[in-house]
C-alpha cells in the first residue's frame, strides 16, 4: 500500500469513527428519553388496581404524550443499530491500531 493510499485509509477510519460517535450519541439520547417516559408509564401501571378516574386520565395523558420512540419496534431497531455501531467501533479500532493511529 502506497503512502497516499495509507493516508486515505486513515482519513476514512477517522471520518467513519466521527460519524459513528455522532450517531451513537443520538441513539443513546433517544433511548434515554424513551426509557424515562416508559419508566413513568410503568410506575403508574404498577398501581392499576388502585386507580381512580383522575389516575386513569393522568395515565392516558402520559401515554398520549410519550415520544414516538417509545414504540417497542422502534426501540428494538435502535438497540440493534447501537449493537451494530459497537461492532463497527471494534473493527475500526482494530484497523486504526493496525494503521498506527491509536
Amino acid at each position: 500500500m502506497s503512502s497516499d493510499e495509507q493516508d486515505q485509509a486513515i482519513v476514512r477510519i477517522v471520518k467513519r469513527r466521527a460519524e459513528l460517535r455522532k450517531r451513537k450519541a443520538l441513539i443513546e439520547s433517544e433511548l434515554r428519553a424513551a426509557g424515562e417516559s416508559l419508566d413513568d408509564i410503568g410506575s403508574s401501571l404498577k398501581h392499576i388496581s388502585n386507580g381512580t378516574p383522575e389516575w386513569y386520565a393522568n395515565l392516558a395523558t402520559k401515554i398520549q404524550g410519550s415520544p414516538e420512540i417509545c414504540e417497542l419496534k422502534r426501540i428494538k431497531a435502535m438497540v440493534n443499530e447501537l449493537g451494530e455501531i459497537y461492532g463497527a467501533f471494534v473493527e475500526l479500532n482494530r484497523n486504526a491500531a493496525e494503521a498506527g493511529i491509536d
